[in-house]
């Protein structure tokens, strides 16, 4: 009767062991791609909103919206750019890792980018380009507070 006692106390710690290591990897987080083993792309922008929001200075926020090619591509940095007059360009990534087998159907995506070096604009109209997607907006007054062109 011992003996059983033992063989069943030993078959329930086998199994408890066993669900703790499913549990740590199945709630492991997955490590991001090192950098080397990622594509970097340009995403497939259909159309980009601006949005102005109700504050002072104005912030400004431009949403991009598109279709990712494949399951696998996730969208990654939008790097900004502004030419000191009127136009800014934003390019919005995609990263993909290398050898990654993947649906291939489209994956629907919207970003909203908040449009830095908004503040400090005098009033005007503005072009705003997401991978060559255009749009402007225009400020009624000078975004800067106290009078103070940040700016100059």
């Amino acid at each position: 009767m011992e003996n059983n006692s033992f063989k069943t106390l030993m078959w329930i710690l086998l199994g408890l062991a066993i669900v703790a290591i499913g549990v740590f990897f199945l709630t492991k987080e997955k490590k991001p791609e090192a950098e080397e083993n990622m594509v970097i792309g340009t995403a497939n922008v259909d159309s980009i909103d601006i949005m102005k929001m109700e504050s002072f200075p104005v912030q400004i926020n431009v949403v991009a919206k598109g279709n990712l090619p494949d399951g696998c591509i996730t969208l990654g940095d939008a790097k900004q750019t502004f030419d000191g007059k009127s136009d800014f360009t934003i390019r919005l990534e995609t990263k993909r890792p290398i050898d990654d087998i993947c649906s291939q159907a489209l994956v629907p995506f919207e970003r909203s980018i908040n449009l830095t070096g908004a503040t400090g604009l005098t009033k005007g109209t503005y072009t705003v380009s997401v991978n060559g997607v255009m749009k402007t907006f225009t400020l009624d007054m000078d975004n800067f507070i106290n009078g103070t062109d940040p700016l100059k």
